[in-house]
């Protein structure tokens, strides 16, 4: 859970001093009530979440206060039980569209036809730059040929379709999973509308006890401010038990 790792949080904030910071599983499994929205609050940053919606686990975006993120709603978003969506205004007549997703390993066909459809209709919104992040859990995919041993049918194989027919680039090609007793895997993506958007690409060591690495880069846009937008995706090992 997200509250129990605040110092790790803080401390990796402090290290990399990032812009924006998407996070995911934000709660644990079993719990009798969710927090309030204000115990995630970070001095400096606006926090942006989907508690008060449909979820399970929930996800969390960050953004430094002085980029006046808003909230952005994608249509079938609210079919999809766990994603977050916000818009920021850039230079000029740009924007970027920041999506934070988790896809279950538990997901069934229906929701994962949704994130497809989700998927679809982020590219229909007007905007510049597009960056989408988070745990999917399609570890069964070769990302350093964008290709799935499975099924056309299946849910890994009709993703990596939806991402080729879409033009999206997704950016890991190693491991950011490691667990004892299985092959590691990527489950955690990073998606962007143009290949050239992101840079300086790293795989941290996971914090705790969490199985999955952190993962930090640079995301190539200005906001209005002259200054090179800095993106740190810690998705979903900053906050594991």
């Amino acid at each position: 859970m997200l509250y129990n790792k605040r110092l790790e949080l803080s401390a990796l904030i402090h290290e990399h001093s990032p812009d924006v910071i998407g996070i995911t599983e934000i709660l644990t499994k079993n719990r009798d009530m969710d927090p309030e929205t204000q115990e995630f609050h970070i001095d400096g940053y606006d926090h942006h979440t989907n508690l008060e919606g449909r979820h399970k686990r929930g996800v969390i975006l960050y953004t430094k206060s002085h980029l006046h993120a808003t909230i952005s709603h994608i249509s079938g978003e609210e079919k999809f039980e766990e994603s977050l969506w916000c818009e920021l205004k850039l230079t000029g007549a740009d924007n970027l569209l920041i999506g934070v997703v988790y896809r279950s390993p538990n997901c069934n066909r229906d929701n994962h036809d949704h994130l497809r459809s989700l998927m679809q209709n982020a590219t229909k919104v007007y905007t510049s730059h597009i960056l989408i992040m988070g745990d999917f859990n399609y570890g069964e995919i070769n990302w350093k040929n964008g290709t799935s041993p499975n099924a056309l049918t299946n849910p890994a194989t009709t993703f990596v379709k939806t991402l080729r027919d879409l033009y999206r680039h997704q950016h890991i090609t190693d491991p950011t999973h490691y667990r004892a007793d299985q092959h590691p895997n990527i489950l955690d993506l990073v998606i962007t509308n143009e290949e050239g958007m992101v840079d300086n690409l790293a795989l941290n060591a996971p914090v705790g006890k969490s199985h999955h690495l952190c993962i930090t880069f640079d995301f190539m846009c200005y906001t209005e401010m002259p200054r090179k937008h800095k993106t740190f995706n810690t998705s979903r090992p900053i906050m594991s038990l």
